[in-house]
C-alpha cells in the first residue's frame, strides 16, 4: 500500500533525526537531576542536538519510571523501616494555579509517598495515608506533622493508635510569627517575649513529664500574670490546647523515635528539593510533567540507596569498606545496622552478609552479638517477661532493639496494639535454649 504525502515526510524526519543524533542515553533523567538544567545535560554529555530535541528525549524518558504507589511494594522489600513517619506539605504553583505538594517519609531517608493535591484538605491527604497503608501494611508507630487541622485529622484517621508528635521546626516558626521579637524596639518587651518562646520549647523539648510539667506550670503563671501582654496570652492559650502534641523525649525514644526526627527535617529538606527542581526549571509548566519530574526525583533518590543505580558502591568496594570496622564491633552487645550501613555509606545486604560472618545473630535491622543474646537469654528465663514493655525494663533497650531481641530469641510477639509495648505480648513456645539454636 503506497504511503501517504503527509506520512511519509514525517517518518523520514525521525529516522533522519536518529541517523543524526544517534539513540539517546538510557539514563538520560537521571543525569539531568545531576546536571540541574538541559544545558549542562547538554554539556555534560556532550549531545550535538538542539535543547529542544533533548527536551522531547527526556519527557519519552520520563514516562518509564513509576508512580511511587507502583513503586513503594518493591521498595517496601528493600528497606527497613524505622516506622516513623514525618509528613509535611507546601504550596506549589504550577501554571499559575495554586496546588499542594504531599510528602510522607519514613526516618531516616525512605521516601514513601510524594504527590500534588488540587486541595489540602484531610479527605486528599487521608486518601494517600490510606493507600501507603493498603499497599504495604505500613503502620507508624510516632508521626511526626506540624498542627495543621488537615494533617492532624488524616493522620488520626488512618492510624489512630500512633503517636503525633507535633514538629518542632514548625513550633519555633510559629513562635517567631507569633511573638516576633526582631520587629519590635521595646527591650522588656523583647526579653518577656524571649522567655515566653524559651518556656515553650522547653516544655517542647522536655526529658520526661516531670520536666514538661514544670515548664507548663511556668507558662500559666506567666497566662495569669497581670503584665502579660495580649500577645503573650494569646500565643500560651494556643500551645497549651495543643501541649499533648509534644511528647517527653524519654517516651518518644522508647517507640524508636529519635531527637532530631521531632524537626521533621527529612520533609524540609524534600520541601526544599522540590522548590529548588521548580526554579531550575525556571517554573512548573504543566501539571502531568510536574508530577512525572517530581516521582523520577525520589524513584532515582530511592533506587540509589537500594543499590539499584550506579550511585551506590560496589559489592568489591563494600567488602573493603567492611574490613576495618568489623574489627571495632568485636565488643559490641548490639549494632544498628541502619546507622552502620548509612555510616559507611555500603549496603545493608552486603552489611548483614559480614555481620553473620563474624558470628552476629541479625534480627531485622539489628545485629546482637552472642554472649550478648546468651545473657539476655538467662534474664528472660528467670524472670519470663510477658509484655515487651517488661523486656524492655528488664534488658534497658529501647522499643525497637526490644522487638528485635525477642524475634532473635524466636519469641512468639503478639501485636494487641502496635504503638503500645504494655499491649504487646510475649510467648515462649519457640524460645532458644541453647547456643546451636541461634543459628
Amino acid at each position: 500500500m503506497a504511503v501517504s504525502a503527509s506520512t511519509a515526510p514525517s517518518c523520514n524526519m525521525r529516522e533522519n533525526g536518529r541517523r543524526r543524533y544517534g539513540n539517546p542515553p538510557t539514563n538520560l533523567v537521571e543525569e539531568y537531576f545531576d546536571s540541574g538544567s538541559l544545558t549542562g545535560l547538554r554539556q555534560k554529555l556532550n549531545l550535538n542536538c538542539s535543547e529542544k530535541t533533548v527536551y522531547r528525549w527526556l519527557v519519552s524518558q520520563l514516562r518509564n519510571y513509576p508512580t511511587w504507589k507502583d513503586f513503594l511494594p518493591e521498595m517496601a522489600k528493600h528497606v527497613e523501616f524505622s516506622y516513623v513517619m514525618g509528613i509535611d506539605t507546601t504550596v506549589l504553583s504550577i501554571a499559575g494555579k495554586r496546588c499542594h505538594y504531599l510528602h510522607v517519609v519514613d526516618f531516616p531517608d525512605n521516601h514513601i509517598a510524594y504527590e500534588i493535591l488540587e486541595s489540602r484538605d484531610a479527605e486528599s491527604i487521608k486518601m494517600v495515608l490510606l493507600k501507603i497503608k493498603a499497599l504495604t501494611g505500613y503502620e507508624p508507630r510516632v508521626i511526626v506533622t506540624d498542627r495543621a487541622k488537615e494533617l492532624l485529622q488524616a493522620a488520626r484517621d488512618v492510624y489512630p493508635k500512633a503517636i503525633i508528635q507535633g514538629c518542632l521546626f514548625h513550633l519555633r516558626d510559629w513562635l517567631d510569627k507569633r511573638l516576633p521579637t526582631k520587629k519590635i524596639g521595646d527591650p522588656d518587651k523583647i526579653r518577656e517575649w524571649d522567655s515566653v518562646k524559651s518556656l515553650v520549647m522547653r516544655a517542647a523539648l522536655a526529658i520526661d513529664y516531670d520536666e514538661k510539667n514544670r515548664y507548663l506550670s511556668a507558662l500559666q503563671e506567666k497566662l495569669l500574670s497581670k503584665s502579660a501582654d495580649k500577645n503573650v496570652r494569646n500565643t500560651i492559650r494556643d500551645f497549651l490546647k495543643d501541649a499533648d502534641y509534644y511528647h517527653p523525649l524519654r517516651e518518644l525514644m522508647v517507640f524508636g523515635c529519635r531527637p532530631e526526627w521531632r524537626y521533621n527535617n527529612v520533609c524540609e529538606r524534600a520541601m526544599k528539593s522540590v522548590k529548588d527542581l521548580s526554579r531550575e526549571m525556571h517554573g512548573f509548566k504543566r501539571l502531568d510533567l510536574t508530577r512525572r519530574y517530581i516521582n523520577a526525583m525520589w524513584i532515582i533518590k530511592m533506587r540509589k540507596k537500594m543499590g539499584f543505580l550506579s550511585g551506590s558502591i560496589s559489592e568489591e568496594k563494600d567488602s573493603e569498606a567492611l574490613t576495618l570496622p568489623l574489627t571495632l564491633f568485636t565488643y559490641d552487645r548490639y549494632i544498628d545496622l541502619r546507622e552502620t550501613a548509612r555510616a559507611y555509606n555500603i549496603s545493608m545486604d552486603m552489611l548483614r552478609s559480614r555481620i553473620e560472618a563474624a558470628g552476629y545473630i541479625v534480627a531485622g535491622d539489628v545485629a546482637f552479638g552472642k554472649d550478648y543474646l546468651d545473657i539476655v537469654m538467662q534474664k528472660v528465663l528467670s524472670d519470663r517477661p510477658k509484655t515487651l514493655k517488661e523486656l524492655m525494663n528488664l534488658t534497658s533497650l529501647d522499643f525497637n532493639t526490644s522487638i528485635r531481641a525477642a524475634e532473635a530469641l524466636r519469641l512468639k510477639i503478639m501485636y494487641y496494639s502496635p504503638a503500645d509495648p504494655q499491649r504487646i505480648f510475649l510467648g515462649y513456645d519457640r524460645l532458644v535454649t541453647n547456643e546451636t539454636d541461634h543459628t
